[in-house]
């Protein structure tokens, strides 16, 4: 799978999933690590963006009114939810509502139907809410007969390659080489939740900076079809400029119009989003769980409690790379540990069977998606200096026998916890706490740092080569 992709051949997403490690200081960890890894290491274009939830949610923020303002990142790329509201926002007529909290019947009927679990709330540690990009996997909705729109929220971002705005660096695929002119033909693409009872939707694009409209669709996508899931894209071809048209973003939900047939219209449920250009054939990485201190018996209970929630993100995350000309390769990627359960083995195998089982299910083939699984970097300080010796034997042992396209990656037989100490490589070499972490280096760099000081890209390239070595 990643020797096609870095000869051109075919695509490969990767799926993170892990504790702080997998997105640590909010936008880094392995997840922006295996895409530094892939596009400035091997030098694949970036196909889409990540899969962003269309939704997130804070524990704390458990009225049927709150959400929470989510940047969830990429290289290049970003996407943000409804801020957390009880009032109607600019031309809204009705207020943000998220899916676990919601009463209307039609809503939740929708949520009996996914399967997602919406016990203890509160604890983002213990509940089984899938925890993409750190926050809860709770869909945006619009009750039965309401509308519903905002400014700047609810959205899909992408930046040009020259004046990084609101994120830091260009998304790669998009844009012509300097960042002006025509750039690629681009797909929205919406997983959406669908009802007995219409409602309906209509995207609409805008750049930044200035908000002004480019492209809004002229008719809507209805949300009928009884409960389920479904998919609908919508293309634009833009042309950029560095002064006033030097980002773009795409959202469901209107766009503030204070037009009554723009605004989305409920029954409604956004599940999951992205943008992607069908003319590459590159990679993406999206995350599906990261939350700090998770076990990881607590990792495998946010997959094993999303039923098909998650069904529907592994199936989006094939058909939409697929769209591109590729195969539906996809690596699934753990690093945990460091938070100690005692059961990292058993918990890796009820992972790897679950995601195998639903990515069947949900129509892929059982060659098409692997798993490469890594313990916690080994530290120099605190009980996992010690400690991680038995987790990472017991680790090994268990790839040998997972079976076929099941492998663990000893990132201590790559680099000791001596070696990351002496290169600064960690988070904070002086601290327990901080030695969990490893050191995130801005796109571009800031200061005197270079992005050859990234622990998280150090790490991820020292595995790609050992994959590549396979």
């Amino acid at each position: 799978m990643l020797l096609d992709a870095a000869n051109g051949v075919d695509s490969l997403d990767v799926i993170t999933i892990g504790d702080s490690n997998a997105m640590y200081a909010g936008a880094n960890g392995y997840h922006m690590g295996w895409q530094r890894a892939l596009q400035f290491g091997l030098r694949i274009k970036p196909y889409g963006t990540s899969l962003f939830g269309g939704g997130m949610f804070n524990a704390g923020a458990t009225s049927t009114a709150q959400g929470t303002q989510v940047n969830q990142a990429g290289i290049g790329t970003n996407a943000g939810t409804s801020a957390v509201t009880t009032v109607a926002v600019g031309n809204s007529p009705s207020p943000c509502k998220m899916m676990a909290q919601n009463t209307d019947t039609e809503i939740v009927g929708l949520r009996n139907y996914l399967g997602m679990s919406i016990s203890d709330l509160t604890n983002s540690t213990t509940n089984s809410l899938l925890s993409a990009n750190g926050f809860g996997v709770n869909p945006v909705v619009v009750e039965t007969g309401t509308r519903f729109t905002t400014t700047y929220d609810n959205n899909v971002h992408v930046s040009n390659q020259t004046v990084a705005s609101y994120t830091s660096f260009g998304f790669e695929s998009v844009f012509g080489t300097d960042g002006n002119g025509a750039g690629a033909t681009l797909t929205y693409r919406l997983v959406y939740g669908t009802f007995p009872t219409a409602g309906s939707f209509r995207p609409v694009w805008y750049w930044l900076p200035g908000g002004g409209v480019a492209k809004r669709e002229t008719s809507d996508t209805p949300t009928s079809g009884g409960y389920g899931y479904a998919t609908q894209s919508y293309t634009y071809a833009p042309t950029f400029n560095d002064s006033s048209q030097r980002g773009l973003r795409v959202s469901w939900d209107g766009y503030n119009s204070a037009t009554t047939a723009h605004q989305a219209l409920g029954p409604f449920a956004a599940l999951w989003h992205s943008v992607i250009n069908t003319a590459i054939r590159g990679y993406s990485v999206s995350n599906l769980v990261y939350y700090g201190g998770l076990t990881t018996t607590q990792i495998a209970n946010k997959i094993t409690g999303a039923d098909k929630l998650l069904d529907a993100f592994l199936k989006e995350i094939r058909e939409r790379q697929v769209a591109c000309g590729g195969s539906g390769n996809t690596i699934v990627f753990l690093n945990a540990g460091v938070n100690i359960s005692g059961t990292w083995t058993a918990d890796a195998q009820t992972i790897v069977t679950r995601m195998k089982a639903r990515w069947v299910a949900s129509g892929g083939s059982a060659d098409t998606i692997a798993f490469v699984f890594t313990v916690t970097h080994p530290k120099t300080l605190g009980s996992w200096a010690t400690g991680r010796a038995a987790v990472s034997t017991a680790a090994n042992a268990w790839g040998q026998s997972a079976g076929d396209n099941v492998c663990v990656v000893d990132i201590g037989a790559m680099i000791d916890g001596p070696t990351l100490l002496k290169y600064q490589l960690y988070g904070d070499g002086t601290t327990d706490g901080g030695q969990s972490h490893l050191a995130t280096i801005a796109i571009p760099p800031a200061g005197s740092g270079t992005m050859a000081d990234d622990g998280y890209q150090i790490v991820t390239s020292r595995i790609v080569s050992a994959l590549l070595a396979l």
